[in-house]
């Protein structure tokens, strides 16, 4: 089972979120946390959510970019900031592509 964090929670995670839910009773994926740009303490659908500063603190297989294309670009551009190993970071749909 993948340990996953996923970046984005908006209109693309929430279009994925039923292939997720899929893979998730599967136990294919966990899912760790929410990443977004906000990082206000609540929760999304029974996920915390969490401040892209608090990624260190998580132990996590892939982060998965649950975002358009320019914000996916803005958020590899966060990650790299933070000295996320850039192999450690996948778009949602190359990611569901693998199940």
């Amino acid at each position: 089972m993948k340990k996953i964090l996923l970046w984005g929670a908006g209109k693309c995670y929430k279009e994925q979120y039923e292939r997720l839910q899929r893979l998730i009773k599967k136990n294919n994926i966990e899912v760790m946390a929410l990443i977004n740009r906000e990082g206000e303490p609540k929760v999304i659908d029974g996920y915390h959510v969490i401040a892209k500063d608090k990624i260190v603190t998580y132990e996590y297989d892939k982060i998965i970019i649950t975002a358009d294309e320019i914000e996916a670009q803005s958020i590899r551009n966060d990650a790299k900031e933070l000295n996320i190993d850039e192999e450690k970071l996948m778009e949602i749909w190359l990611f569901l592509d693998l199940f």
